[in-house]
């Protein structure tokens, strides 16, 4: 099995959900995550605090506060999976909730680095 990364990008819409929506949306997440456990493909996941900083290359590095959270690209969490191949992958991050929600989600291979 290989390691993958989905990376979910974008704000979605959850800032308009009612308090019962919200409360839904994270049950979806939690019935998912529990789906990838069940299934094997469950590695890790975490939620971004929304505090970060963009080191910017050059001679001498500079430190900014962009990419804004408004950005489709800001990235708002993770989750480590495995899966057999790239497709299995992609197959896996269809099932996501954040997309239900407006949000994106990346599918990236990961290198091992042993």
């Amino acid at each position: 099995m290989s390691k993958f990364i989905l990376l979910l990008t974008g704000q979605g819409n959850y800032a308009t959900l009612s308090p019962a929506e919200n409360e839904a949306a994270l049950k979806a997440y939690m019935e998912w995550t529990g789906q990838l456990r069940s299934n094997g493909n469950f590695l890790d996941a975490e939620r971004l605090s929304g505090q970060f900083k963009v080191i910017m290359p050059g001679p001498n590095p500079v430190v900014s506060d962009g990419p804004y959270a408004e950005s489709k690209e800001a990235v708002g969490g993770f989750f480590a999976i495995s899966a057999e191949t790239f497709e299995e992958a992609t197959n896996i991050g269809l099932g996501c909730p954040h997309l239900k929600y407006g949000g994106e989600v990346q599918v990236h291979g990961v290198y091992e680095m042993k």
